[in-house]
C-alpha cells in the first residue's frame, strides 16, 4: 500500500525522534536534498526554502536486534543496522494513512 504523498505532508505532521523508538507501522520522511531545516528543543521541524517538506516516506516493517526494515513510499525495501541515536523526521499526524499519534 502506498503512503501518503510526501507533497500532503506539513511540516507541523513533523518530529525528530530516535529510530530506535519506532515500532511496525510507523512512518519517517528522510528529506530531499538541499532541504534546509531545524529542529526546535520539543522535536518540532521547521523548514525552509520548500513550501512543505519534499522528500521520501518510509515505513517501518520489523526490527531483528538493531537491524530495521522498512519500504519506501515507491516500493524499495532495506534492511539495515541501526547505530545508537540515529534520529528521524517522524510522521506524527492522524491526517496521514498509518501517521501514528
Amino acid at each position: 500500500m502506498k503512503a501518503a504523498a510526501p507533497d500532503q505532508i506539513k511540516w507541523e505532521d513533523l518530529r525528530e525522534v530516535p529510530l530506535s523508538g519506532l515500532e511496525p507501522g510507523d512512518r519517517w520522511i528522510t528529506l530531499a536534498p538541499m532541504t534546509v531545516c531545524w529542529v526546535s528543543v520539543d522535536g518540532r521541524i521547521r523548514g525552509h526554502f520548500y513550501a512543505e517538506p519534499k522528500g521520501t516516506v518510509w515505513t517501518l516493517q520489523s526490527w531483528d536486534g538493531d537491524a530495521v526494515t522498512a519500504v519506501s513510499d515507491d516500493g524499495d525495501s532495506r534492511t539495515q543496522t541501526i547505530p545508537d541515536n540515529v534520529k528521524v523526521n517522524r510522521i506524527i499526524s492522524a491526517a496521514h494513512p498509518g501517521g501514528g499519534s
